[in-house]
């Protein structure tokens, strides 16, 4: 299956694709509202103007899509009638980079690392208080101004969200506190949270990576061997240990950092390849975790 956009000429542009079965482990319940929300964080975050068409096969017309259709295996497309959008850029984490100080005109790894681990003081998905790190949502060598594009663009709020002054990429409400293993996953876009609808502070816990053959990803945040008694990670609740602090992490940036696992796992293409859509970096490398490591894990910071 194919989700597309048209683009100035009659020829569909392809923004993701992918298996029907591996989409539905994603989309579960949502079905093709799942699809239609990926598309506007792609497309159209700040206005989600865009609808969902479908087709079975290209000699098909193109037909409307309703709020929980099944998805199916067809092309969809994201129809934005006449109007010209830009596409989300496709940020893929490394290693190190060298950040300029300049870039963030306030906050400090250190500061951020120790009021993110003080505020939720155990893991997120395992609920563990050893090996923590704090993990950043946005990577810190994107700047300020561009982590409060991001946070204005993905508000999904009927008015323009606007800061009257940037957003610290160090700002604790851009981080949370994960197990090492966890980590690992969640910074290298192989782990996202899917915002549930029923709690503004609870996600569902996505696996984007694929272990090998008969093994499978547990809460702790270890690849075991099935079968196992130890709660999967793929679906289980994440939430925040105290949902009462008063500077828990931007919905909008866990949303981006989704999106970013999707496009990552199921980006067509066209997409990917578009000239100047993706930072000129290597495939990134996953480091296994170090006892001796910082707590304060960013793998696009500078070490301290």
């Amino acid at each position: 299956m194919k989700v597309t956009t048209p683009p100035a000429t009659d020829e569909l542009f392809g923004l993701l694709a992918g298996d029907l079965a591996k989409f539905q482990l994603f989309s579960q319940e949502a079905e093709t509202d799942w699809l239609l929300d990926l598309a506007h964080n792609i497309c159209d975050p700040r206005h989600r103007s865009g609808t969902l068409k479908m087709r079975l096969t290209p000699s098909h017309p193109w037909q409307s899509t309703v709020a929980g259709q099944i998805l199916t295996a067809a092309d969809y497309l994201y129809d934005t009638m006449t109007v010209t959008l830009g596409l989300m850029r496709i940020n893929r984490r490394k290693n190190k980079s060298r950040r300029r100080n300049s870039e963030s005109a306030s906050g400090a790894p250190g500061s951020m690392q120790a009021a993110v681990i003080a505020r939720d003081t155990r893991c997120w998905i395992s609920q563990s208080s050893g090996r923590l790190v704090n993990s950043h949502i946005i990577p810190t060598r994107m700047g300020d101004a561009l982590a409060t594009r991001i946070l204005e663009d993905f508000s999904f709020s009927p008015a323009k969200v606007n800061f009257a002054t940037q957003v610290s990429v160090f700002d604790p409400r851009l981080g949370l506190t994960l197990s090492r293993n966890n980590n690992a996953l969640f910074a290298f876009y192989s782990l996202g949270f899917r915002a549930r609808a029923t709690n503004a502070h609870d996600y569902t816990v996505h696996v984007f990576d694929d272990p090998s053959t008969g093994n499978v990803y547990v809460t702790s945040g270890d690849c075991v061997k099935m079968p196992t008694d130890q709660p999967l990670l793929h679906n289980t609740l994440a939430s925040p240990p105290d949902p009462t602090a008063h500077n828990l992490p931007y919905r909008a940036a866990l949303a981006w950092h989704y999106t970013q696992c999707v496009v990552e796992k199921f980006g067509h293409y066209d997409y990917k390849t578009l000239s100047n859509i993706v930072a000129p970096c290597g495939r990134p490398v996953r480091p296994l975790p170090n006892e001796d490591e910082d707590r304060d894990s960013d793998p696009d910071d500078e070490p301290n």
